[in-house]
């Protein structure tokens, strides 16, 4: 992962200081079919004294570094785009489960204005009691949704 002129993977992000200029984000495609996702971990919050969690990055001054395991699932034909009014709009959390040949959606939306777009290379997931087009699930999700099977 190193070489950044390796022709077997994708460079898809990098980080600089403004002096140097480094990989974070990167993908291999396999020779069968499968593929590799490798990011940089990285923390986008830092410590307050005397508070118990720590404080997250103002994301309308830093990039949330957390946004590019979606963009790498992109590079593999899946799609978990989020449109929000702003970057101080909490993002959706949405988690996929596969089990016997399914799939299996929970998540959580702090803020309901936020949407969330859904492909998979299958085609678009199709969840009960939402709107579904033919190119992609296209949903606002409740403050909480319980798993559902696609």
């Amino acid at each position: 992962m190193k070489d950044e002129q390796d022709e077997s993977s994708t460079v898809c992000a990098y980080a600089s200081d403004g002096k140097a200029k480094r990989v974070v984000a990167r993908t291999a495609r396999g020779r069968h079919g499968g593929g590799i996702g490798w990011l940089r971990g990285t923390n986008a919050s830092y410590y307050q004294a005397g508070h118990h969690l720590l404080t997250s990055d103002d994301p309308a001054n830093y990039f949330p570094p957390e946004v590019l395991m979606r963009f790498m699932l992109n590079q593999f034909g899946y799609t978990f785009s989020v449109e929000k009014g702003s970057p101080a709009v909490k993002t959706p959390l949405t988690l996929v489960s596969r089990s016997k040949n399914g799939f299996f959606f929970a998540g959580y939306t702090p803020d309901t204005t936020a949407s969330l777009k859904l492909r998979f290379p299958q085609g678009a997931p199709v969840l009960l009691g939402y709107e579904t087009d033919s190119r992609r699930s296209f949903h606002k999700k409740p403050s909480v949704i319980s798993p559902a099977a696609l």
